[in-house]
């Protein structure tokens, strides 16, 4: 055994030394291959974080502009009640001008055909407000804009506000 020994020894080892040293090589390929695997995996995430911090701040934009369609929908469904408020309102407002036009003409008839229960009265010593005496005259006929009268001298037409007052409200015509 001495000195071939030695180098039996050496020979017997080689085998091991390389599987070794394939073993270290491998590990720290591998070793390398993970961590750039990592890196990648770290680079994709960070990637992918920042997609969706866009992918985010879209959706809150897209939220926004759905928040402000509803909200227009809900002021287009306020707009419509209060237009047909409105339409609802005026169709009122046009009866009830009617109607008052209605009560207007029945009034006005009313006053017409309680004048002309007067017509044939005579009045004694008439005198209008713009200082006119008429003497003694007989009502001929009694319109809302103008009284006529027949007097001595022939028939004599005036506006209402001449009579006296006292007149004016017997005849119905105060305002």
């Amino acid at each position: 055994m001495g000195a071939g020994t030695g180098q039996l020894d050496s020979d017997s080892q080689r085998p091991m030394k390389n599987l070794i040293a394939l073993l270290l090589f491998l590990g720290g390929a591998s070793a390398w291959k993970m961590w750039y695997d990592h890196q990648n995996h770290l680079e994709g995430l960070s990637a992918a974080q920042e997609q969706a911090a866009a992918l985010d701040k879209s959706l809150q934009g897209t939220r926004a502009e759905v928040k402000a369609y509803a909200q227009i929908a809900q002021l287009r469904g306020q707009i419509t009640l209060a237009e047909n408020a409105v339409n609802s309102l005026r169709q009122q407002q046009l009866q009830a001008e009617q109607n008052l036009q209605i009560t207007q003409s029945q009034t006005l008839q009313s006053l017409a055909q309680a004048r002309q229960k007067f017509a044939g009265q005579v009045l004694q010593g008439l005198q209008l407000q713009d200082g006119r005496k008429l003497g003694n005259v007989r009502l001929i006929k009694l319109e809302e804009n103008n009284i006529s009268v027949a007097t001595v001298g022939g028939v004599v037409k005036f506006a209402p506000a001449q009579l006296p007052e006292p007149l004016r409200r017997q005849f119905f015509y105060q305002k």
